[in-house]
């Protein structure tokens, strides 16, 4: 699946939480869908290849800027003008985006792996935090439906919303620093080998090959290339490169993962012979020469 392909199931899957929002009145999860429409708008700023110019920085911190005032306006309206009780119906909706995610996760994964073009993972689309926001979606639902006994707990959504916005405007945050703060190398490099030290320990990887942090403008974006142990499944892989993903993005807004089988093949390449070549070149100067044509229009004039 080819990288548009995902963002359009991404899109989707932002307009079900949206759906869902609204029809089970849940601000919890239209702040979400708000979540990954702004992770996905950062990866794509930081994945633009340039220089740590002035100008991208500028950028950087007006998308950090507006990150933290979505945040702010979803945690305003949820208290001014709350919905009340969730319907359990957000459990069917916050399922079916889930298993949509993860399919399209697990497909993209399978299919880059086996063509050893790596695995491009976008902000925290694809991670554990998913699952986190999952578990509040039921848990906000479950507490608001007991406000028929205690009438405080129909704002839970409102907590749940406060709870996912503060994690937006958390992430914008972090982004305006990142453009204003000028970049410690040497602590950067030691942070590095840290890392590379304690994902070589893992028993899914056999090598590290490399793993950098580069800054686009006070965007964070780690690129890793790990050499997998012999004999992991895909199923192996696939929890690995969540968790591997969740682990880099402490330290980047974008993880770039590049992963190697090292039992794969080299694919086949058809090796032309010389006669080949020779005949391609005869028939394509029989086609540019002059004499052939103008003997052509002769012919023809006759």
């Amino acid at each position: 699946m080819e990288v548009k392909k995902v963002n359009r199931v991404l899109f989707i899957v932002i307009l079900l939480k949206v759906l869902g929002g609204l029809l089970t009145k849940s601000y919890t999860m239209l702040t979400s869908s708000l979540l990954d429409l702004l992770l996905i708008i950062v990866s794509k700023v930081a994945m633009i290849k340039g220089e740590d110019t002035k100008g991208r920085r500028i950028i950087s911190t007006i998308l950090g800027l507006v990150m933290i005032l979505s945040g702010i306006i979803m945690i305003v309206f949820s208290i001014k003008y709350p919905f009340g009780k969730v319907s359990a119906w957000i459990i069917l909706f916050a399922i079916v985006t889930m298993i949509v995610k993860y399919m399209a996760n697990c497909y993209y994964t399978n299919v880059n792996y086996r063509r050893k073009v790596g695995m491009l993972s976008y902000g925290n689309i694809n991670s554990s935090l998913d699952f986190i926001v999952f578990a509040m979606f039921i848990v906000t639902m479950i507490i608001s439906k007991c406000s028929r006994w205690l009438e405080i707990l129909k704002y839970a959504d409102v907590v749940g919303t406060i709870l996912v916005a503060g994690y937006i405007g958390y992430r914008g945050l972090l982004v305006v620093v990142h453009s204003i703060k000028k970049r410690d190398e040497e602590k950067i490099n030691q942070v590095l080998e840290g890392y590379k030290v304690e994902i070589q320990d893992r028993k899914e990887i056999k090598k590290v090959e490399r793993l950098s942090l580069v800054n686009y403008g006070g965007l964070n974006y780690v690129k890793c290339g790990v050499v997998l142990s012999d004999g992991i499944s895909m199923i192996d892989v696939n929890s690995f490169m969540v968790t591997l993903q969740d682990y880099l993005l402490k330290i980047a807004d974008v993880a770039k993962i590049d992963a190697v089988d090292p039992n794969s093949k080299p694919k086949h390449v058809k090796v032309r012979s010389l006669k080949e070549d020779a005949r391609n070149s005869r028939s394509r100067n029989s086609k540019t020469n002059s004499k052939k044509k103008n003997s052509t229009k002769k012919n023809k004039k006759r």
